[in-house]
């Protein structure tokens, strides 16, 4: 069976990216594979590869991005060269037959599968519509890599489709639903609308993300303006991210002044989040590549008000399992469906057990992980073609 190296990840506990690179090292040995992951740290996420038995190799990892400063900036390319260096020695040190990028914009591994002529998986995990960007990564991923893994149609029809790379080297597989044991039963919730001073019989709409702005809390922020004066919670649940800390400052704010809206911080239960909620809402105004949290949601049995952007009209079932929104503003479209889903129980049921029903069957981690098992496979029996050839 190959080994496979496992390359893109920060150590951030709750990045949704970072979780599922772990899920793949770890189940992966379950089928067979013989897998490693290269990591920046010891700390953090780090911690899950070392209880679960997964060996690790330190190595830098940043991704390509325009955040940062211009020192940041000039000293990027030296970074990465080292960086490759590293990564192939660690290649040729464990006798490494498939280099897995987790995330197209972590160059070096890329670079490194490339160089040392393995076979190289790129995960594309982001969506990006504006045509530089996305022309410099969607080329990259295809020309590098033996396959592209999309996880949603929106993101290889964005990347991919729509600049003319496409066949047999792009595949979409669609995440799974995230530890779907979670929500065999989920608590009551009556611990966290303690916690926040949520009335019992309140109906509670939560939101679940980190704080920054594509993410869209300011727009559930408006519809909590709109509805003070109703029985209707907001929670906001989610924790500050480098970078972004003015607009987390600034819900912050908002939310001080709005009484029915509770600013909670990162919590780290989710199980207890989504067993108190009635429903969930999760409006990014960007291309929201396939959010976790969503399919979360769904299996908890609630209602979900998406919006109509990356990967969310394949999770979301419009008026079958939640509601669909448009990507930017339609405040009163929100508002409307939260009052419809307040004020009509057995419809939120019927969404509610629909919903749960198609992430159960639709997103099966199982099926997930055996497609990429097969992958690996086909990968590893077919001769070597250079990724990089037109």
């Amino acid at each position: 069976m190959p080994r496979v190296l496992y390359y893109g990840s920060s150590t951030q506990v709750h990045s949704g990216a970072s979780q599922w690179m772990f899920r793949l090292a770890d189940r992966m040995r379950e089928r067979g594979h013989r897998t490693l992951a290269a990591l920046p740290a010891d700390g953090g996420i780090a911690e899950w590869y070392h209880e679960a038995g997964v060996p690790t190799v330190r190595c830098w990892s940043k991704p390509l991005s325009r955040r940062r400063s211009l020192f940041g900036q000039l000293r990027y390319p030296a970074a990465l060269f080292d960086a490759v260096a590293d990564l192939r020695s660690v290649i040729r040190a464990h006798d490494v037959d498939i280099v897995h990028v987790n995330e197209v914009t972590y160059l070096a591994g890329l670079l490194a599968g490339r160089v040392s002529d393995v076979e190289t998986v790129c995960h594309v995990r982001i969506c990006r519509t504006s045509s530089p960007m996305r022309n410099v990564l969607g080329s990259l991923a295809y020309r590098f890599s033996d396959r592209v893994v999309c996880v949603s149609d929106r993101v290889a029809e964005c990347l991919f489709r729509d600049l003319g790379f496409d066949g047999p080297r792009v595949t979409v597989v669609r995440d799974g639903l995230p530890s779907p044991e979670r929500f065999e039963s989920l608590p009551d919730g009556r611990r966290f609308r303690a916690t926040f001073d949520i009335d019992e019989d309140a109906f509670l709409v939560v939101n679940v993300s980190k704080l920054i702005r594509n993410k869209g809390q300011d727009r559930v922020l408006d519809a909590a303006g709109r509805t003070w004066d109703e029985d209707i919670v907001y929670a906001i649940v989610g924790g500050d991210v480098d970078g972004h800390e003015a607009y987390a400052a600034s819900l912050r704010r908002r939310g001080a002044g709005l009484e029915n809206v509770a600013m909670t911080g990162f919590y780290p239960d989710l199980t207890e989040v989504l067993g108190a909620a009635d429903a969930l809402i999760h409006v990014p105004r960007h291309e929201d590549p396939f959010p976790g949290v969503v399919l979360e949601g769904m299996a908890a049995g609630l209602p979900v008000i998406g919006s109509t952007s990356g990967g969310i009209p394949e999770q979301i079932d419009d008026g079958e399992t939640g509601y669909l929104v448009d990507q930017r503003g339609d405040t009163e479209t929100i508002v409307g469906h939260i009052r419809r889903l307040a004020a009509e129980p057995t419809l939120r049921s019927r969404l509610g057990r629909t919903g749960a029903d198609r992430a159960f069957d639709r997103f099966d981690p199982d099926a997930y992980f055996d497609e990429m098992d097969g992958l690996y496979r086909q990968l590893s029996d077919e001769p070597r073609v250079r990724a990089y050839s037109s």
